[in-house]
């Protein structure tokens, strides 16, 4: 067992199942959270230190920043409460999502980076769409905070 992905054989395990009990499902997808981006934006300070970073993503990405502070009061924290996620002008949701990329794809294959979005790419998942708003409810928050 020392060289089988335990992600790896629940997700396929999960997948077959579903497949037996549904089989006209030819799609998988997950809803996961990210909950090491916050904190990840609120002590960001350099971004050329991500590797793979070309300079215009890191210029872009500080426009975005700036953006996204401006809209939440310079309180980044407050990303994740659904009234300041839901007040956020267009701009700013792209902002966040333009980020959570760069987080995402730079980020989380670090040591430092996200052990959620780890899991998931390192099992064979693919990042197709990020949603600010994908789930707000309470319960959701507090397994973030968990």
């Amino acid at each position: 067992m020392r060289n089988v992905s335990l992600g790896n054989f629940l997700i396929k395990r999960v997948a077959d199942e579903l497949k037996r009990e549904l089989p006209q499902l030819k799609t998988f997808c997950t809803l996961s959270p990210i909950p090491t981006l916050v904190p990840w934006l609120t002590r960001l300070q350099r971004l050329d230190a991500l590797p793979g970073v070309k300079p215009q993503q890191v210029e872009r990405a500080l426009q975005s920043l700036t953006l996204l502070r401006k809209a939440c009061g310079d309180d980044l924290a407050g990303l994740s409460h659904a009234a300041t996620l839901q007040a956020m002008p267009v701009a700013a949701h792209q902002a966040l999502c333009r980020l959570a990329t760069l987080y995402l794809v730079h980020a989380s294959p670090t040591p430092q980076g996200d052990p959620v979005a780890r899991f998931h790419l390192d099992n064979g998942a693919r990042l197709e769409r990020l949603n600010a708003n994908a789930n707000l409810s309470a319960r959701a928050s507090n397994k973030r905070r968990a």
